[in-house]
């Protein structure tokens, strides 16, 4: 299993939104690279990039600092965080991101996702789904910030992507999602059961080391942690004893 420590960057700091809301802010460091540097130092070998500035208007997308990143850490970066142009995916692979994460456009425009794929290439996108179980235990995926219900289920998003190659899915149950309540185990089992050459990134949940041993046992390729990093739940030297 392969650790992603997670950092939502926005105006170039770290930082931590309350509830999504662009004015409730928590600067955790006023320096990516340093905060990165340490992951580095602790053994890290990927991490997790998300955009806020550039999430919340695409001109201010910060393209030129994820470069930066890039060129000077021996770091694979993925990178999300409302990316809607085909523009903005090759800009951010020509940084020199590993790997460019699709939201809410798989289901708004899934046109573009296909013609991503086709262009860059499945190996150079991840496709990052919230999920809400039905009452049936149906994943179900959400857009809009979780306010919206698809209509459509994970299968059914996931289907014309897969039949291009794309394997890397990052699956947040936003039931759980930045509470101490564990990662939902059932449901990654359950998809790994149905989709076995999923490349499965868990996301949401985790709190304690116990959640990433147990996650471990899973199968699951990977798991991306911020909240609990960042609040100093745990260390990532850690953290690593469970991932490669």
């Amino acid at each position: 299993m392969i650790l992603y420590p997670a950092i939502d960057i926005m105006d170039g700091e770290v930082v931590r939104l309350v509830q999504g809301d662009f004015a409730q802010k928590t600067v955790f460091s006023a320096d990516p690279f340093l905060l990165l540097k340490g992951f580095v130092d602790a053994g890290a070998t990927c991490a997790h990039l998300v955009d806020l500035s550039g999430a919340r208007n695409p001109e201010q997308r910060q393209t030129a600092l994820f470069s930066r990143l890039v060129q000077d850490l021996p770091l694979k970066i993925q990178v999300g965080g409302g990316i809607r142009k085909l523009e903005e995916i090759e800009a951010l692979i020509n940084a020199g991101a590993d790997r460019v994460v699709l939201g809410s456009i798989a289901v708004t425009d899934p046109n573009l996702v296909i013609q991503a794929i086709q262009k860059f290439g499945a190996e150079k996108l991840t496709l990052a789904l919230d999920i809400k179980l039905s009452d049936a235990n149906v994943p179900m995926v959400m857009t809009h910030g979780w306010a919206k219900n698809s209509g459509l289920t994970f299968e059914q998003v996931l289907a014309p992507f897969a039949e291009l190659g794309l394997k890397r899915v990052l699956c947040t149950d936003i039931a759980v999602d930045g509470r101490p309540v564990g990662p939902n185990i059932t449901l990654y089992k359950s998809l790994l059961q149905k989709f076995p050459t999923l490349e499965l990134q868990a996301s949401g949940g985790v709190s304690s080391l116990s959640d990433l041993k147990t996650l471990s046992e899973t199968q699951v390729h990977s798991v991306v942690v911020g909240r609990a990093l960042l609040s100093g739940a745990f260390t990532l030297k850690e953290a690593l004893v469970y991932a490669q």
